[in-house]
């Protein structure tokens, strides 16, 4: 990390090892808040047709968001509803 007080010219460089154990898990396991903003995401590209919507699928979006216990939240169900919609009006990635 490197960082430098407001005000001055020199940076002050600081290095940590972190055990990859201690930051990685299986996506399944990340916090609910985290799955869904992921498939908001996934759902942007799609929408967007940006450079990584290949990536993603909207059922996969759909699986990522409804794992998120959207059942808690109705801004989530209406994405939810949002995205069967757009699957149903995308001519261009039927079946995927």
């Amino acid at each position: 990390v490197r960082a430098k007080r407001i005000g001055t010219e020199v940076a002050k460089e600081t290095s940590l090892t972190i055990d990859t154990s201690m930051v990685m898990r299986p996506f399944a396991r990340a916090p609910a808040d985290l799955r869904f903003a992921a498939a908001v995401v996934g759902a942007a590209e799609l929408l967007r047709q940006g450079p990584r919507a290949e990536r993603w699928s909207y059922r996969q979006v759909r699986s990522i968001a409804g794992g998120a216990r959207p059942e808690r939240d109705p801004d989530r169900q209406e994405f939810l509803a949002l995205v069967e919609r757009a699957e149903a009006l995308d001519v261009t990635r039927r079946g995927r």
